[in-house]
């Protein structure tokens, strides 16, 4: 609210939120108690988890300008992501009401394109590390790369149906990486911009 022009921070309050979101309805769904039907419920804490991923690549892709990813990091997530939870969850689930076949079904092609998107951001980010002169630029790109590999993580953990706990402790600790990388660049952006106004 303080900076309405700031983008990156925008983006980070979307991701910020999506996985909010996430967290509680992977961590409250499902749960006959509740009064939604379990069916909703478990519509509900995927959309979350495949939200939060799909928002996450274009976060990585906008953030830090790397345009060599726009096709995948737009048309992939769609494709690849978002399809599969329609076609691969949410139609199986409401046919077969088979929880357990359509968690198997739903993250296959995502994983695929879990292995296609690493290739890509390492090469990416491999290109920018190389051109970099400043270490916390440096320390950002290797950040990057470990987040979005605890990420790639997911549909592998999903597969063989890990825990909750091992589910979303992996992707936190993604978010979190991410959380101190945002948090230190805009501390570095706020000192420069301090400096210019001392200095005029």
């Amino acid at each position: 609210m303080s900076r309405p022009g700031d983008v990156r921070r925008r983006r980070y309050v979307v991701l910020l939120t999506l996985l909010i979101f996430y967290n509680i309805f992977s961590g409250l769904f499902p749960d006959e108690k509740l009064p939604i039907p379990v069916a909703l419920q478990l519509v509900l804490a995927y959309l979350g988890g495949f939200s939060v991923s799909m928002y996450f690549v274009y976060y990585i892709y906008k953030t830090f300008e790397l345009e060599s990813l726009k096709t995948i990091s737009i048309y992939g997530t769609i494709g690849f992501l978002f399809l599969p939870f329609i076609l691969f969850f949410v139609l199986p689930y409401m046919i077969t009401g088979n929880a357990e076949l359509s968690r198997q079904l739903v993250v296959i092609l995502p994983f695929g394109f879990s292995v296609v998107y690493l290739y890509a951001l390492t090469k990416a980010l491999w290109e920018r590390y190389s051109t970099l002169t400043n270490r916390i630029e440096k320390e950002a790109i290797i950040g990057v790369f470990i987040s979005v590999l605890l990420w790639a993580t997911l549909p592998v953990i999903v597969f063989f149906n890990g825990s909750q706990v091992i589910e979303n402790g992996t992707t936190n600790t993604g978010f979190m990486i991410m959380s101190v990388l945002y948090i230190r660049s805009t501390i570095f952006r706020s000192r420069e911009d301090y400096q210019n106004l001392l200095q005029s």
